[in-house]
């Protein structure tokens, strides 16, 4: 059933089916506001992004107002801090810590930062980890046998063929 069907009657003006919505309206905010502060209350972050929980946050603060019930940026910060997952918890505990106490688009910056410092940081290592392995798996040892090269000459010693082994002059 929708509204306008709750509040239209076959004489009403458009005076009185404004006036009974709004009404009805009136009447809903303050158990809207219950629930809309229970849920605000009970937001957490668990595994969503923190642009998730940032605007979840703000769309629930932001209905509360709609009902008469305005939330403080400050409380807003504080239940966003208070909610946050346990990779944020010393973002969490330093940002409590800051003077003058920054406001929520200044948190939602700063949990975003660290949110993709923490993705590039996981990303980055398999990769590194991966190329470590394939080069020391693929070393090329070819240059041992060659003249001039540093490892040993057909076998014989410091890498040069007749050097310090006594026979004498070098002869080819």
């Amino acid at each position: 059933m929708e509204i306008l069907d709750l509040v239209m009657s076959p004489n009403a003006t458009t005076y009185d089916i404004w006036t009974n919505i709004e009404n009805m309206s009136r009447d809903n905010k303050k158990s809207r506001a219950v629930f809309l502060e229970a849920k605000f209350r009970n937001i957490n972050q668990g595994d969503i992004t923190i642009t998730e929980y940032c605007h979840k946050l703000k769309t629930v603060a932001d209905a509360l107002g709609d009902v008469g019930q305005p939330v403080s940026d400050e409380i807003l910060v504080l239940t966003m801090l208070r909610g946050l997952n346990d990779h944020f918890a010393t973002m969490a505990t330093l940002l409590t810590m800051q003077s003058p106490f920054p406001t929520f688009i200044r948190v939602c910056s700063l949990l975003l930062l660290e949110e993709t410092r923490r993705n590039n940081a996981a990303k980055s290592t398999t990769p590194i980890t991966a190329l470590v392995s394939t080069t020391t798996s693929t070393i090329d040892h070819r240059n041992t046998n060659v003249r001039g090269a540093r490892g040993n000459f057909n076998g014989h010693g410091r890498g040069g063929r007749n050097k310090g082994h006594g026979h004498g002059g070098h002869t080819e």
